[in-house]
């Protein structure tokens, strides 16, 4: 085994670009959900005009997409990821704009920013796992369109496997009964609501801290240096197998009323 010094610095070194999360492959595995949200979305857009992407990151999942509508566009609300994306997404002809995303689903309020459209410009709305706010996608929706959404719960326990300190928030839980119920407020009709928690397999702790860089809001303490001495004891606990974390997605799925 890898000494975890070198295991770290190697995950500090390699860059975080978009959402290309290709660097962990066979080092940091998720169990396949109960649904295929690819396939969902690429069988609407056989039948839709149009497409519009929700946080598309640095464009790497919507240009894997196959079936994409003539009209495809994409979201996107950090400002380093605009040119990855755009460089990726416009010779496929595709255009990027970037716009100011809400800050989180649930401490929303009534003055967020609007999505840069106006009302009835979509046929089909995805989200892969970018906050949204229900009212504006079922005014940027045409009677009939359709949204669909992949989200990621609150509840996570790679707190748990870092024995990070409990978060201290009054806050309501991110999780499937809330968005059903923020969509079905906005006017949408819910067709499908699905959840599950899947088990995370870590094969080692470079490639764990490269994860916890990469999406810094599920342990927002975290450096290595506040971590070390926990670290050691994870790597050490490698020796005999992977280490593991649960987590809970979700998926909703709505259409605007004709």
């Amino acid at each position: 085994m890898e000494e975890l010094s070198d295991l770290v610095e190697e995950a500090l070194a390699h860059p975080i670009s978009g959402w290309d999360f290709s660097w962990l492959d066979g080092r940091l595995t998720w169990a396949k959900l109960p649904w295929d949200y690819d396939a969902m979305v690429s069988r609407l857009a056989l039948s839709s005009p149009d497409l519009l992407d929700l946080g598309t990151g640095g464009g790497e999942w919507l240009a894997a997409l196959p079936g994409r509508p003539v009209r495809t566009v994409a979201l996107e609300g950090f400002d380093p990821n605009l040119p990855i994306a755009r460089a990726r997404l416009e010779p496929l002809g595709i255009e990027v704009l970037g716009y100011t995303s809400p800050h989180d689903n649930v401490a929303q309020t009534e003055d967020e920013p609007p999505l840069p459209f106006p009302a009835g410009s979509f046929h089909l709305v995805v989200d892969r796992h970018e906050s949204f706010v229900a009212t504006e996608i079922h005014r940027v929706l045409r009677p009939g369109g359709r949204f669909l959404t992949q989200q990621v719960s609150t509840f996570n326990s790679i707190r748990t496997l870092l024995r990070a300190p409990a978060t201290a928030s009054a806050a309501p839980a991110w999780g499937l009964s809330m968005a059903v119920g923020q969509v079905g407020g906005a006017g949408l009709m819910v067709e499908e609501a699905l959840e599950a928690r899947t088990t995370v397999h870590v094969l080692d702790v470079g490639a764990l801290v490269w994860y916890l860089l990469a999406v810094p809001w599920e342990v927002p303490d975290f450096t290595v240096e506040r971590y070390w001495s926990r670290l050691v004891s994870l790597h050490q606990r490698c020796r005999q197998g992977p280490l593991t974390f649960e987590m809970e997605s979700f998926l909703v799925a709505a259409r605007r009323p004709e």
